[in-house]
C-alpha cells in the first residue's frame, strides 16, 4: 500500500505538472518538472517509505528506477492494491481470509468488480 500511494502520487503529480506546460516550447519545463517529481519521490522512498520495510534491504529504495515507464508498469501493477490493503486489514492480516473475501465481493458483482471491492472497503 504505502509503495501503491508513492506510484500514484508521483504519477498524479507528472501529470499535473505535463497538463500545465503542454506543446513543444514547454518541454524543457516539463522535463525539469519531471526530474523534480522524481527526485521527491526518490526522498520520499528513502526517507518514510523504506524505513517502514520488514522484508526488504531498505538500501533498495535509493536503487529503484524512477522513469516514466517504470512508474507506469507499478502503476499497472498496483491497481487496487490499496483496494486489497484494505481488506487484508479487515480480515486481520490474514492473506488467505483476504483473498478469499476479495473474491466473494468480486463474484457477487461481476459487472464491476474493482468498484465493489472498494465499495466494501469504505463502509
Amino acid at each position: 500500500v504505502l509503495l501503491g500511494a508513492v506510484w500514484e502520487r508521483t504519477y498524479r503529480t507528472l501529470d499535473s505538472a505535463f497538463t500545465a506546460h503542454p506543446g513543444d516550447s514547454a518541454r524543457a519545463v516539463r522535463l525539469a518538472v519531471r526530474d523534480s517529481v522524481y527526485a521527491q519521490a526518490r526522498r520520499l522512498l528513502v526517507d518514510s517509505i523504506a524505513p517502514q520495510w520488514r522484508s526488504l534491504d531498505r538500501r533498495v529504495a535509493t536503487r529503484v528506477r524512477l522513469d516514466n515507464s517504470a512508474l507506469l508498469a507499478r502503476r499497472i501493477y498496483a491497481t487496487g492494491l490499496d483496494d486489497f490493503e484494505g481488506v487484508y486489514r479487515a480480515e486481520g492480516q490474514e492473506v488467505r481470509r483476504a483473498v478469499a473475501r476479495v473474491i466473494a465481493i468480486a463474484d457477487a458483482a461481476p459487472g464491476n468488480p474493482g468498484a465493489a471491492v472498494r465499495q466494501a472497503i469504505r463502509k
